[in-house]
């Protein structure tokens, strides 16, 4: 009876506060007629606060933002999750707040971004966000802008959500700028990262340097053990020549130890942030790698890549931009499915097309 009860009160509680984050008043739909005026902008906020390849795949469209409106006050709102990488936009954005997945953290942040009296907050999210939801519900500002999604009503403005199996999530972003009457393809959407901090090797002229990447942001995201060792054998054998490197977290310490033991290939350096991570594995002239924030890196550089993915059916992979690369796709299955001697062979086509 008192579960019942409890259960009762919960689900009470959860339905408040969904009409409170979402309210009952639905947006506008963008058309032509409600342009917005770049000129009339004059402070802007973005909300980011997710993962790391998230903010990656957003420098393109943060740099067209500060082109267009060179003049604007241009914010974001990050996370302790994807702060690491705030290399890809630093040079665009005036200021940055931080989210640490607090309730508290909310109502500070947002009484301090009402303080900024922004025109303009952009929900770059195209999946719902409670957290999204919330901050857009606490802000007074002009407009609140997201994609026409199950959250909708929290915006007043919402603009047609694009295909999500046909559309590149770079390519989604920048259908933002439809609202201010600019067509989308006539932009220059290359990624970019921050690397003026490289030191690059003057004496190294071939193209022969390859990071294998073994961690991922889960552990099914690790290939394995054997799978990684044969492969650098197959490189090896057929490419002496290459110098590999194995990278990974503290995390995948025993592991890196047991195939550059078995391998005799060296480790990098075990890095303090993301930043210091992304220095180092951009220095290299070919990726592979089963984590999606690395093939970004290696798309903001145009290196080569090769990326081990787990296939589903709800969504367009989340692929290099505009750079090269070779994926390997499991269908139902985990990447530990993929075998050595298919790994060998994207890396041997993409090594070959890019030397």
């Amino acid at each position: 009876m008192a579960d019942n009860f409890l259960k009762k009160i919960e689900l009470k509680f959860k339905k408040v506060m969904e009409n409170f984050i979402n309210g009952n008043i639905p947006p506008d739909l963008f058309t032509i007629d409600k342009q917005i005026n770049p000129k009339k902008i004059k402070k802007i906020l973005l909300l980011r606060q997710d993962r790391i390849g998230d903010l990656l795949i957003s420098s393109s469209f943060v740099r067209n933002l500060k082109l267009l409106i060179p003049e604007a006050q241009i914010d974001i709102l990050l996370s302790n999750k994807n702060i690491g990488a705030i290399y890809a936009i630093k040079k665009y954005i005036n200021h940055t707040y931080i989210y640490d997945k607090r309730l508290s953290s909310i109502f500070k942040l947002s009484k301090e971004m009402n303080n900024h009296n922004y025109d303009l907050v952009i929900d770059l999210f195209d999946n719902p966000s409670s957290t999204s939801s919330i901050f857009l519900k606490l802000l007074k500002n002009t407009y609140k802008i997201g994609f026409d999604k199950k959250n909708r009503n929290s915006y007043n403005l919402v603009i047609p959500m694009p295909d999500k199996k046909s559309t590149h999530p770079v390519d989604r972003l920048f259908q933002f700028f439809s609202i201010f009457g600019i067509n989308p393809n006539e932009l220059n959407k290359y990624l970019e990262y921050d690397i003026s901090d490289i030191q690059m090797n003057e004496n190294s002229s071939n193209k022969n340097k390859l990071a294998i990447n073994i961690a991922g942001s889960t552990r099914s995201k690790f290939w394995g053990f054997n799978n990684n060792i044969e492969l650098i054998k197959l490189i090896n054998s057929k490419f002496p020549e290459i110098k590999i490197t194995l990278f990974g977290t503290k995390d995948y310490e025993i592991e890196l130890n047991e195939i550059s033991k078995s391998t005799k290939v060296e480790i990098a350096k075990y890095t303090k942030s993301f930043h210091e991570f992304a220095l180092d594995i951009l220095k290299n002239d070919i990726i592979i790698t089963p984590d999606t924030s690395v093939v970004h890196l290696a798309a903001s550089t145009k290196t080569p890549c090769i990326i081990f993915y787990e296939g589903n059916d709800f969504a367009m992979p989340w692929t290099p931009y505009n750079s090269p690369f070779k994926m390997i796709t499991t269908k139902n299955e985990s990447i530990q499915s993929i075998t050595p001697e298919m790994a060998f062979k994207a890396f041997e086509e993409l090594y070959l097309e890019n030397n």
